[in-house]
This record gives C-alpha cells, sequence and structure tokens, in this order.
C-alpha cells in the first residue's frame, strides 16, 4: 500500500456543489426561521378570529331562539 502525499490538497470537482449546497441551506434555514414567528402569529391569530366569530354565532343563535 503507497502513502502517496497528495498535497497540496486538490478538491474534487464536485465539492463546490456540495458546499454551495450546504451554504443555500442554510440560508433558507434561516430565513425560515425568521418567518416562522409571523406565520404563526397570523395562524394564531385566525384560530382566535374563527372562535371568536363561532361563540358569536351560537350566542347570537341562541338569544333569538335559533337553537
Amino acid at each position: 500500500m503507497s502513502k502517496r502525499q497528495n498535497l497540496p490538497y486538490q478538491p474534487a470537482p464536485w465539492h463546490g456543489v456540495i458546499v454551495g449546497y450546504a451554504r443555500r441551506r442554510r440560508m433558507l434555514r434561516a430565513r425560515w426561521r425568521q418567518w416562522r414567528g409571523a406565520a404563526l402569529l397570523l395562524l394564531t391569530a385566525a384560530l382566535l378570529m374563527g372562535t371568536a366569530a363561532g361563540l358569536a354565532y351560537l350566542v347570537t343563535a341562541f338569544m333569538w331562539g335559533g337553537l
């Protein structure tokens, strides 16, 4: 078994593709982390508004004898 030194190290031709993919993934993950809070806030607001509308409908129907 030969111990040939490969110095200076030259990366494989597809090395840039892997590094570029990892960098792009890191950037997308950071961007999603920024938007995740806003998305959760909007979802919570929509659920609360739906609940309030449903309760208002039930109270109105009950008061007017619809139920």
